[in-house]
């Protein structure tokens, strides 16, 4: 039946409690797996479930097919005032070398947004390089960023290229810049005055044209007044400023987000959900996204990985924003088909 692409949905019911049958029964498509004896409570369930998914299937059109991936990968998504603005904006400054500064909440898209910038510049062609300034210990920050010589502290037992010399004359996108200690602070403004360096440990005076991309989460002016962030450097950065609306100032772009990701991880989870059911784009326009357009995504991820038909049902929107109604740090990587499946066959099991 399902080879044959009949509109149905399979109940498997068996003595076997195993973990190889359940596997099995469920990657070759069972809609479920009930086990003896039966518990016709249980049973019904499963078959009015079906029932039901089976007609909303039906009643639902499919969306516009997409079957391979866009040629341009970097896109962001938006259609409302503001994001055309963004876009405006990012036109204008991607005509130059200026530095900029991209300022928003987590998860709406600053990574993106450089990367977009980046690729449609004249540096489109060389290294755009990514440095996370909260994700590595102070300690660490001046040779990750500068490189160090051999023999420049214990551990150095070669020299290390950083982050700046491997940008050459591409672009640098330093993450929550926000997070740099004074000290490194200093270090980069000098750079950013002199365009020169050396390596930790070194005399030599290296020389670097990246263009810098700097972004936060916070009002980086706030922390220049508290005294945690170098007014100079500051300045130095702000040269073109490109605030990101959050996901609740551009709702309308809500329904175009949700198909955008709908076939976004059918490509690249082999998922094959191909409706969205009435109802359920309004639910996520109705809801507030703390986590802004990641959490989006991240929601539709694990609504499609426990999908067990090839229609979006707010039931599985539903499931999702009550159990984990913050989750913006996960990613498509933590929804492999491995995951799918295993995630699935566990919820079998422990019935």
């Amino acid at each position: 039946m399902m080879e044959q692409q009949v509109p149905s949905k399979i109940i498997m019911i068996t003595a076997f409690q195993d973990m190889e049958t359940t596997i099995m029964a469920m990657k070759r498509g069972a809609f479920d797996y009930i086990h003896k004896p039966l518990d016709i409570d249980q049973v019904e369930q499963a078959v009015d479930r079906a029932v039901h998914i089976l007609k909303i299937d039906r009643d639902t059109p499919d969306l516009k097919p997409v079957t391979a991936k866009p040629a341009n990968s970097l896109r962001i998504i938006g259609k409302s005032e503001k994001m055309r603005d963004i876009f405006k904006m990012m036109g204008l400054v991607c005509t130059s070398r200026v530095n900029v500064l991209i300022q928003g909440e987590t998860g709406t898209g600053k990574e993106l947004t450089a990367r977009v910038i980046h690729m449609n510049s004249a540096l489109k062609d060389e290294p755009f390089v990514v440095f996370d300034c909260s994700a590595v210990v102070d300690t660490l920050l001046e040779s990750e960023l500068f490189g160090h010589e051999k023999g420049a502290f214990t551990g150095a037992d070669q020299t290390t290229t950083g982050k700046i010399e491997l940008a050459g004359n591409g672009t640098l996108f330093l993450d929550e810049i926000a997070q740099l200690p004074l000290k490194i602070q200093g270090k980069l403004l000098g750079f950013l005055q002199r365009r020169e360096y050396t390596r930790v440990g070194g005399t030599k005076v290296q020389k670097s044209h990246c263009r810098i991309v700097a972004a936060c989460n916070c009002d980086l002016s706030e922390r220049v007044s508290q005294g945690l962030f170098k007014e100079d450097l500051f300045y130095r950065l702000k040269v073109f400023t490109l605030r990101i609306p959050p996901l609740s100032d551009r709702i309308s772009d809500i329904p175009l987000l949700v198909e955008h990701f709908l076939n976004k991880i059918n490509l690249e989870l082999g998922t094959r959900v191909t409706k969205i059911q009435d109802g359920v784009v309004e639910k996520l326009i109705t809801h507030t996204w703390k986590g802004n357009v990641r959490e989006l995504e991240n929601t539709i991820v694990q609504a499609l990985v426990g999908c067990r038909g090839n229609v979006l049902l707010r039931d599985d929107i539903d499931r999702i924003l009550i159990q984990s109604p913050f989750l913006p740090d996960q990613g498509l990587e933590a929804f492999s088909l491995a995951h799918l499946e295993k995630d699935h066959i566990q919820k079998t099991l422990s019935r």
